[in-house]
């Protein structure tokens, strides 16, 4: 499973949970406060200190669809989501798998 780690800032940490549900809570770790509860399926790296790219699923279009139903995303603080591909089908040949480098 891949995550994103600290923010650049080095203030903030993505984790799994609360259950249920795919959600992302992010924590200050300064003050072990919830930042943010944000409806994903994976933290994968941060855009900026305010902005992660994740997988998961637009809620309100992909209740229900499975966990194979997932696209990469780029997610706000304060849970605005940002599509920036298409659905994956990891059940088929041929299926995306992005790959983040260090600028």
């Amino acid at each position: 499973m891949r995550e994103a780690g600290l923010s650049p800032n080095g203030t903030l940490l993505p984790k799994f949970g609360p259950r249920p549900g795919p959600a992302v809570t992010v924590t200050n770790v300064k003050t072990g406060k919830a930042v943010a509860v944000l409806p994903i399926q994976q933290a994968w790296a941060w855009a900026d200190d305010n902005q992660l790219f994740a997988i998961g699923c637009d809620p309100k279009k992909c209740r229900g669809k499975g966990e194979f139903r997932n696209r990469l995303l780029l997610v706000s603080l304060d849970g605005k989501i940002t599509p920036l591909t298409g659905y994956q089908r990891s059940d088929r040949l041929g299926s995306w798998d992005p790959l983040f480098t260090h600028r």
